[in-house]
């Protein structure tokens, strides 16, 4: 593997600002053909390299292929996946314009333009770090699966077996590239008979607490991620009768009080533990301001999965609405009874409410039931009509429009999902051809390198590696119920996944501070070791 094209790639790609969901993510695509093109193979075979455009995505950005075929026939296949959106630069402050030129950004730091927190300031005086935009996340492992390319080029009539790099946008956002690349890895696969060994994934590969600098990890499956999201319904009325309302903003309350970073909704896998959740938005939806006691409220939260399904998360998220609407009504019973005592007034005449909580698909079948097919057409229209792009807002106002046909005006929560929805990965079969790959490295990351690799399936960098196999147990029928925007406005290819099913390990760079403005990446491993190994891996995928 040649270090210095590595690096040279690397800055190159770097100076592409291909931010996710800008103009310069559009472009990146054809850039980055434009420099496959340059490799002697893509010269006599420039058909290889396709620029795709994504069906009907608004921001028309495309991903990008490139197939190399060994001088020795077979249909075995190494898919290079990297991907090449970033995200902005806005933290760089006064240094944005350097964000994207990883040499003079650098250089910029040993100026002293920037304070740098300790850590940061040693790697930096190192002289072993390379700072900058997508230096780590994840143009050094696009650079990586480039030189790959070049070097298999250099005596092609010896190799035996095909090499697929695909490069994605949006990896950042809502993993369009990816999705919209699946349609094209089965058609590649059946017209031209390929048999996909494995997928080399190159993200940064994660630390976990108390490695230190002595482990390194092959992950072999990703975390998943889901997006509980609770509407809640509360019981209107005028200030001047609180005892009449239900506020729904005390219903979320009390929900985002049982829920915040609770380890009870931790999953495991071994001895590693998925984050905490945490409350990504909590809101009414008054739009101005009256006396009125808000009609809805909603909160939602991000919920990492390393084995639960999202069957078995809502369920989880249905007891979790129930014993919260049950507490908020205890206590204002508690609360009516010390007003009467405070004030001499009976209470008697108010409201008894009672909890009651519905899935989005009950809610659904309720209206449905009430309406008929004019609900059904109501809702599709509603949902085609709408020029909302954020996918949780659209939920939300979904969940609004059909409340509207509902019967039942009492209080209620109605518990869903929103997108975005990144399956975890099935677990391995025993002494399946990944296990064996990565012991296999394991043994040449030691003998060659004097380091230690283990088999990690907890990756927690939240990535498209979720849309490269998924587990059995989920299905396609369940998250249209449970989805509010499933099969009009949002879904993923449940079945073209299983379909796929590719095998996958991440051989990545070492970097610290994703996505901030000290993201970097160390030279001397992500050269000297990852690089390599990256080569081994798919050699040893091509041979088994």
């Amino acid at each position: 593997m040649n270090r210095d094209r590595i690096l040279s790639m690397l800055c190159e790609l770097c100076a592409m600002p291909s931010v996710t969901e800008s103009r310069g993510e559009v472009e990146a695509a054809q850039g980055i053909a434009d420099m496959l093109l340059r490799m002697d193979y893509f010269k006599s075979h420039p058909e290889n390299v396709v620029v795709h455009d994504i069906e009907g995505d608004a921001r028309g950005r495309r991903f990008t292929t490139a197939l190399m075929r060994g001088g020795k026939k077979s249909a075995k296949t190494v898919i290079l996946y990297g991907h090449f959106d970033v995200v902005g630069v806005s933290e760089f402050g006064a240094l944005q314009s350097a964000a994207f030129d990883p040499m003079r950004y650098t250089e910029l730091l040993r100026q002293g333009s920037i304070v740098l927190d300790p850590d940061a300031q040693r790697d930096l005086d190192s002289g072993d770090w390379l700072f900058g935009r997508g230096v780590c996340d994840m143009k050094f492992g696009l650079a990586t699966c480039m030189e790959v390319l070049y070097q298999a080029g250099q005596d092609l009539a010896n190799f035996e077996g095909n090499l697929l790099l695909l490069a994605v946008c949006d990896e950042e956002g809502n993993s369009t590239g990816m999705l919209g690349s699946l349609p094209y890895l089965k058609k590649l696969r059946d017209e031209e008979g390929l048999v996909y060994q494995g997928v080399i994934v190159t993200e940064p590969y994660m630390t976990h607490e108390g490695d230190g600098e002595k482990i390194r990890r092959l992950h072999v499956a990703s975390v998943g991620k889901l997006l509980p999201l609770f509407y809640c319904v509360g019981r209107s009325g005028h200030t001047l009768d609180p005892y009449g309302c239900l506020s729904p903003n005390l219903l979320t309350s009390k929900i985002v009080e049982k829920l915040e970073q609770n380890p009870a909704f931790c999953d495991s896998a071994g001895e590693f533990f998925s984050p905490a959740p945490l409350c990504l938005k909590q809101s009414d939806t008054k739009d101005s301001y009256t006396v009125q006691i808000p009609v809805s409220a909603y909160a939602y939260f991000n919920l990492m999965t390393y084995r639960r399904n999202p069957d078995a998360v809502l369920g989880e998220m249905l007891d979790i609405a129930r014993d919260s609407f049950r507490e908020v009504l205890d206590g204002l019973a508690q609360r009516r009874s010390d007003f009467e005592k405070l004030s001499g007034l009976s209470m008697a005449d108010k409201p008894a409410f009672q909890p009651k909580v519905l899935t989005w698909g009950e809610l659904y079948n309720l209206c449905l039931s009430a309406h008929g097919d004019s609900f059904k057409q109501h809702m599709d229209a509603f949902i085609a009509g709408s020029a909302e792009r954020d996918f949780r807002a659209l939920t939300v106002q979904v969940i609004a429009e059909a409340h509207k046909f509902c019967p039942d005006r009492d209080p209620m929560i109605i518990v869903c999902f929103a997108p975005p929805y990144y399956p975890n990965s099935p677990q391995l079969a025993e002494n399946s051809r990944i296990e064996r790959l990565c012991a296999h490295l394991a043994e040449v990351g030691a003998e060659r390198y004097g380091e230690r690799f283990v088999i990690d399936y907890t990756f927690d960098g939240i990535s498209d590696m979720s849309y490269m196999n998924i587990d059995p147990a989920v299905r396609p029928g369940d998250l249209e119920t449970s989805f509010p925007l499933w099969g009009n406005r949002y879904s993923i290819p449940i079945d073209l996944i299983r379909d796929l099913s590719l095998p996958m390990v991440n051989v990545g760079c070492r970097g610290k501070d994703l996505h901030r403005h000290t993201e970097r990446a160390q030279l001397s491993y992500t050269l000297g070791v990852a690089a390599p190994m990256t080569w081994e891996a798919m050699q040893w995928l091509l041979r088994d």
